[in-house]
């Protein structure tokens, strides 16, 4: 009974422009999907009163598996460890760091960023397999994000505009200078 109105919510997640990775999932309180203002999707976090240690920190990176796409916020894999730990009294503090179609060079960069930053995990976790294969079929080669091309085509498009403009300037100043 959830899954239209879940897919429904997949649909309406979208994207900000990130330095280095590209992209990150903008923020959303959805009823199955919540993803936070730094563009993590919520874990949940399971502390029982018995665990009164500090928690370990654990980042979990990925593509979708880990972000978690066809699941409820409660059953991402972030999630369900979460829980385990806590039932085996390790008192946690689980990240989902999972980004749709992400391979594992754009979740080093993340948790590279997230390390000169101060934000310093005990633990890490990268669970990936799927993106890299494809992108480097996709790409004739390993470690390229997914559609690298197409930012080498934006990127290409921007650099051709930059010298119309360029041109565009030096023809107005040209026909300034004749007409003075």
């Amino acid at each position: 009974e959830w899954v239209e109105e879940y897919y429904r919510e997949l649909w309406d997640t979208s994207v900000v422009w990130q330095s280095y990775t590209y992209w990150k999932y903008r923020p959303m309180n959805g009823r199955y999907i919540t993803i936070d203002k730094k563009g993590h999707r919520y874990t949940e976090q399971s502390y029982s009163s018995t665990n009164v240690n500090v928690p370990v920190r654990v980042f979990l990176f990925g593509g979708s598996t880990m972000f978690g796409t066809g699941a409820r916020d409660r059953y991402t894999i972030p999630s369900l460890l979460a829980r385990e730990l806590d039932r085996r009294g390790i008192s946690a503090e689980v990240t989902n760091f999972g980004q749709s179609g992400y391979v594992s060079t754009q979740e080093v960069i993340s948790l590279m960023r997230e390390l000169q930053q101060g934000n310093v995990p005990d633990i890490v976790l990268f669970y990936d397999g799927v993106n890299d294969v494809y992108s480097a079929y996709q790409n004739g080669r390993a470690g390229l994000p997914q559609n690298e091309r197409n930012r080498r085509t934006e990127f290409r498009a921007s650099q051709d505009l930059s010298v119309a403009f360029e041109n565009m300037g030096s023809a107005l100043a040209r026909k300034s200078a004749l007409i003075s």
